[in-house]
C-alpha cells in the first residue's frame, strides 16, 4: 500500500518505536507499513491519522482502482478452534491475537511477504516467489509454537499456500486462486502447512504427498505438506 508514513514520522522526529508504542503495536509493524509490506487495518490507520492530528487520506492516498492480472503465491493463514480459545481465554484472547498477529507479520513481510489482511485470527499474503512463501508459512509455525502464550494456551494455526493467477484491485487481489489458498488453508490441521499441487510444481522443495482434499467450491485437489527439518 502507497503511504506516506515514514514522511510524517520524521518531520515529527519520532522514532519508530515510539511510534509503535504510541499506537499499541509491535516496531516491526510500523516498519512492515512504511516499507509497503503490511496493508494496515482501517482501526489502525485511523490510529496513526488521529497521533499525526491528520485525515488517513493524508497517510494513505487512496490506491489506483485499475485492473491488473497477476500470478503470484498467496498464504493464507487461521488459528484452529478460535472461538474455544476466546471463550477460555476472555480478556486475554485480546493479547493472543494481538501478539498472533505480530508474529505474522515479522515471518511474512521478512521473507518478502505482503500482508494483505489480517482481520480477525486470519491473515493473507501475496509473495512473488513460492520459496519465499513457503520459508516464511516455516518461520510463523515455529514461532506461534515457541511462543509463551497467557494461562499456557495452546495457540495453532493452519496455513494454506496456492500459487495462481489473481486480478490485483488496488490494495485487493480477488479470483479463484485466492479462494482455492483460502481451501487449502481449511484443509490443514493445527501446526500444519498445507500446499498447493500448483505451488508444489512450481518449486523444488521437498514435500511430503497429503493425498487428495475436495475442497469446498473448487474440487478435489491434490496437496502436499511441508514438515520442518
Amino acid at each position: 500500500m502507497l503511504n506516506r508514513l515514514a514522511a510524517f514520522r520524521t518531520r515529527r522526529d519520532i522514532a519508530q518505536a515510539d511510534l509503535a508504542d504510541a499506537v499499541n503495536v509491535s516496531r516491526q509493524t510500523i516498519v512492515s507499513i512504511e516499507k509497503g509490506k503490511y496493508d494496515p487495518s482501517l482501526p489502525l490507520a485511523k490510529e496513526l491519522a488521529r497521533f499525526f492530528r491528520v485525515a488517513v487520506e493524508d497517510i494513505f492516498p487512496a490506491a489506483s482502482e485499475d485492473t491488473e492480472r497477476t500470478t503470484a503465491t498467496f498464504v493464507m493463514t487461521d488459528i484452529v478452534e478460535s472461538t474455544a480459545l476466546a471463550s477460555e481465554l476472555g480478556e486475554d484472547y485480546v493479547d493472543v491475537l494481538r501478539r498472533h498477529r505480530e508474529i505474522l507479520i515479522e515471518a511474512l513481510t521478512s521473507h518478502g511477504g505482503r500482508v494483505v489482511d489480517d482481520s480477525g485470527d486470519a491473515s493473507f499474503a501475496a509473495f512473488e516467489r513460492p520459496e519465499d512463501a513457503m520459508a516464511a508459512a516455516l518461520a510463523a509455525q515455529r514461532a506461534i509454537a515457541a511462543e509463551s502464550w497467557p494461562r499456557g494456551a495452546q495457540v495453532k494455526i493452519r496455513i494454506g499456500i496456492h500459487t495462481g493467477e489473481a486480478f490485483a484491485v488496488g490494495n485487493r487481489f480477488v479470483g479463484l486462486a485466492v479462494h482455492e489458498a483460502a481451501r487449502v488453508c481449511s484443509a490443514a490441521k493445527g501446526g500444519q502447512i498445507l500446499v498447493s499441487e500448483a505451488t508444489a510444481t512450481a518449486t523444488d522443495e521437498p514435500l511430503k504427498d497429503a493425498g487428495s482434499h475436495d475442497l469446498k467450491g473448487v474440487g478435489q485437489r491434490h496437496l502436499y505438506l511441508i514438515e520442518p527439518a
